[in-house]
C-alpha cells in the first residue's frame, strides 16, 4: 500500500487485493449464516491468515506485475528498507528483480 502511493502498478494491485479481502470475508460470512440453518453445506476452505497476508504476492504474480513491484523496490529502496535488507545490496536487489522477470 505504500509503494501503491507512487507507483501506479502497485496501487493497482493494492485496490485488487482489497477487493479479493472483501469478497472473501463476505463469502465467509454467507456461507456461515447458511450453514447455521442447514448443517449439509461444504464448509468454505480456511484460509489462513498468513495466506490472507501474502495475497498480494499470488494476485502480483497472476497479473505478472510482481517483478515491476519488486524492481521499482530495488530502485527506490531506501524509502522502504534498512541498509541490511535484501533488497538493498545493490547486487543481489537487482538479481532478485530480474529474475523475477523472466
Amino acid at each position: 500500500m505504500k509503494v501503491g502511493k507512487s507507483f501506479p502498478p502497485a496501487e493497482d494491485l493494492s485496490r485488487k487485493v482489497q477487493d479479493l479481502e472483501q469478497l472473501i470475508e463476505s463469502a465467509r460470512n454467507q456461507i456461515q449464516g447458511l450453514q447455521e440453518n442447514v448443517r449439509k453445506l461444504p464448509k468454505l476452505p480456511n484460509l489462513s491468515p498468513l495466506a490472507i497476508k501474502h495475497l498480494w504476492i499470488r494476485t502480483a504474480l497472476f497479473e505478472k506485475v510482481l517483478d515491476k513491484i519488486v524492481h521499482y523496490l530495488v530502485e527506490n529502496s531506501s524509502k522502504y528498507y534498512e541498509k541490511e535488507a535484501l533488497l538493498m545490496d545493490p547486487v543481489d536487489g537487482p538479481i532478485l528483480a530480474s529474475l523475477l522477470g523472466k
